[in-house]
């Protein structure tokens, strides 16, 4: 699975260096695409990891709102990160550095009440 999502990497980048030079949006668009393609190729990947955290919280061995954040970090993180990358490759570099601190914003924001719990649980056990 691997080879094939980097081959097709490969393959777009050195067509859109081609493109480049004569057609800018066109390379652009090409990119934009082929990170498409490969997202939906790993689709399955993505089922395979809700499935493995759909066995963790039914086996009680993680805490269901625990858990929720967490796969909302890890979206918000792969989605501000994928953003990111387009604004820079764009030459967009202002713009990628304002989506990648929102996103470490909004991680942040979410991971309150985990720290909170965190911290009541310390307090609880200390005294």
């Amino acid at each position: 699975m691997i080879i094939k999502i980097v081959v097709l990497a490969i393959a777009v980048t050195l067509l859109s260096m081609l493109l480049k030079s004569d057609f800018k949006s066109g390379a652009t668009l090409l990119t934009v695409a082929g990170c498409v393609l490969i997202f939906s190729a790993s689709i399955d990947i993505f089922s395979k990891i809700g499935d493995s955290f759909n066995k963790m919280q039914i086996s009680g061995s993680v805490n269901a709102e625990c858990m929720k954040i967490i796969i909302k970090m890890l979206a918000v993180s792969y989605v501000t990160s994928f953003g990111a990358d387009i604004c820079s490759d764009a030459g967009e570099k202002a713009l990628a550095n304002a989506v990648e601190s929102i996103g470490k914003l909004m991680m942040l924001a979410m991971a309150f009440p985990m720290l909170t719990a965190i911290f009541e649980s310390i307090a609880d056990m200390i005294g």
